[in-house]
This record gives structure tokens, C-alpha cells and sequence, in this order.
């Protein structure tokens, strides 16, 4: 789905930024979602602050190494 209709922002491509570890001030800096209208805004804060809430995926991976 497009978060951000200005800027053409898709809420998979903020929750893989947010997951990744981006806060939400280099989210908007990076695709510069919410910085036109900023009908997105709470959206966009919303969706980053529920993102980043969850453990990455990077933490459940075995390494294989051990």
C-alpha cells in the first residue's frame, strides 16, 4: 500500500527501513515521506514506532559458526 502519496512511499519499503534500524527522522530524510502535504505523518510515525518495536530478523539468525 502507498503510505505516501506525494512522495510514493510504500509501507513495505518503511517497514523494512524501521526494521533495518532507521529511526524515523532518517526514514523521512532518506525517502522524504510526509515532507509535502504531511497528510502521512501519523502514519508514517505510527508505522515506524510499531517496526521498530519488533525484534529484527537479523537477531533470530544461527551462526553458523558456533
Amino acid at each position: 500500500m502507498i503510505l505516501c502519496l506525494c512522495k510514493g512511499v510504500s509501507d513495505r519499503k518503511v517497514k523494512e527501513m524501521a526494521q533495518s534500524g532507521q529511526t524515523l527522522k532518517q526514514i523521512v530524510q532518506s525517502c522524504e515521506a510526509s515532507t509535502c502535504c504531511g497528510a502521512c505523518a501519523n502514519d508514517l510515525r505510527d508505522l515506524v514506532k510499531k517496526e521498530s518495536a519488533k525484534p529484527s530478523l537479523s537477531a533470530h539468525r544461527i551462526n553458523p559458526c558456533s
